[in-house]
């Protein structure tokens, strides 16, 4: 998101910033990918529908740990 205001602002990103944000990233994915393969094994057998719930639900948290309040960016462009 900071990368798409500074680019639509034409600003420049330093390569550190940009190099921190990309490991941010890949951080996130991981942490999605090992949280769904940890709880997968305890879905199997159930409904579809409840699989289905259970995933979305862990997909939320894990979504709402990676959005920051707006306050952890005060100060920053």
């Amino acid at each position: 998101m900071k990368v798409q205001l500074r680019e639509l602002k034409r600003q420049l990103i330093p390569v550190e910033e940009v190099s921190h944000l990309a490991a941010e990233l890949g951080s996130a994915i991981r942490k999605v990918l090992t949280r769904l393969h940890r709880i997968a094994p305890s879905l199997e057998g159930h409904p579809v529908e409840m699989i289905e719930t259970r995933l979305k639900e862990e997909e939320d948290e894990v979504l709402k740990q990676l959005h920051p309040s707006p306050s952890a960016h005060q100060g920053q462009p």
